[in-house]
């Protein structure tokens, strides 16, 4: 045999092998992928005072699911959790944001809150703070190309509200004397309608009064903390 054919049938050889290992480099880089695939983190998911809310056991690349009704401490309205939760890849520890009220006069509030495309959320109206007001005309804004808006739970009977034009819902109280106490004004429940990252339902203020010490009636200073609904 010619030094020509020997070369000839080693390089083959080595073809052959490198097709091989190639072939194994592959197969090992699927096993590991498939294993990672099937891996299970956890997501735990805290307060504002760092207490543990929730913990949620997710496969590698799903969605955690996060807490309904996130409780906070009082004066703090949740936003958002500071930690995106939607391809999840490693154990995870996810704290909230939340807008501070605390030393502001007559805040209306609505936290943020997390839903899915197709799932019907619940937004509370808050009044809270320092409060000391007799009464508001306040409108909660939304966008109705994503949010259809399926009812408005009332708690108290003094509260009157028009939902009949898409996109808004106008809310009214009036009072003979000052309220002074926490509460929640009503429960906006929406479904979402479309696959949006982040919808923005906003308050917007058209009047609000207190009664002074001499019985009269003044615009008092307000705050408004607006709500967003992430789709995740």
């Amino acid at each position: 045999m010619s030094i020509y054919n020997i070369l000839k049938q080693k390089k083959k050889l080595l073809i052959i092998l490198l097709a091989i290992v190639i072939c194994i480099s592959i197969f090992i880089v699927f096993l590991i992928v498939m294993l990672n695939t099937n891996d299970e983190f956890k997501v735990k998911f805290y307060s504002d005072d760092k207490s543990l809310l929730k913990i949620d056991t997710v496969t590698a690349g799903n969605s955690a699911i996060p807490p309904v009704n996130p409780e906070m401490t009082y004066g703090n309205i949740f936003s958002k959790w500071d930690t995106d939760f939607t391809s999840v890849s490693k154990n995870l520890e996810i704290y909230p944001v939340c807008n501070s009220v605390k030393g502001k006069n007559n805040v209306f509030a609505m936290p943020g809150v997390y839903g899915k495309a197709n799932d019907s959320v619940m937004i509370p109206l808050s009044l809270c703070g320092d409060v000391i007001l007799s009464g508001f005309d306040i409108a909660v804004e939304y966008d109705s190309d994503f949010l259809k808006l399926e009812s408005v739970l009332n708690n108290d009977g003094n509260v009157i509200y028009n939902e009949s034009i898409p996109g808004k819902v106008n809310i009214n109280y009036t009072s003979v004397e000052n309220t002074i106490a926490d509460v929640d004004i009503c429960f906006l429940k929406f479904k979402i309608i479309e696959n949006k990252r982040e919808i923005p339902v906003s308050i917007k203020m058209n009047k609000v009064y207190a009664f002074d010490k001499n019985g009269k009636l003044y615009n008092p200073e307000y705050t408004i903390v607006n709500s967003n609904i992430y789709v995740y």
